[in-house]
């Protein structure tokens, strides 16, 4: 949940992270894969493609660990955005030429 929370927090939502798209070591570092469909904090549909991801990971531990998290996290309560904006240095989706024209004269 931790790495879903990272990445919000820098303009990013995988919008497809889940177990088949988690690589994880002998040392148990976690490298997260397939990227293409990553969507921008901006993008109007944000909000339900955060809870989406929470939603596939929280049900993947559940049935594969029987774990039951006390809490899920919110795209809105627990994501704090960081100074990197990934989703402008990647023009994902949910960046628009608007956001992008208004981001620079604010710079």
């Amino acid at each position: 949940m931790s790495l879903i929370v990272r990445l919000a927090e820098h303009g990013l939502i995988h919008c497809d992270f889940n177990e088949f798209n988690l690589l994880v070591n002998d040392e148990e570092e976690v490298t997260v894969i397939d990227f293409p469909q990553m969507i921008s904090t901006s993008h109007i549909n944000a909000e339900y493609y955060f809870n989406r991801d929470v939603n596939c990971v929280a049900t993947f531990f559940r049935r594969r660990f029987g774990f039951i998290a006390a809490s899920v996290p919110t795209l809105e309560k627990d994501t704090v955005r960081g100074s990197t904006e990934l989703d402008v240095e990647l023009s994902a989706s949910g960046w628009t030429a608007d956001l992008s024209t208004n981001f620079g004269r604010l710079m």
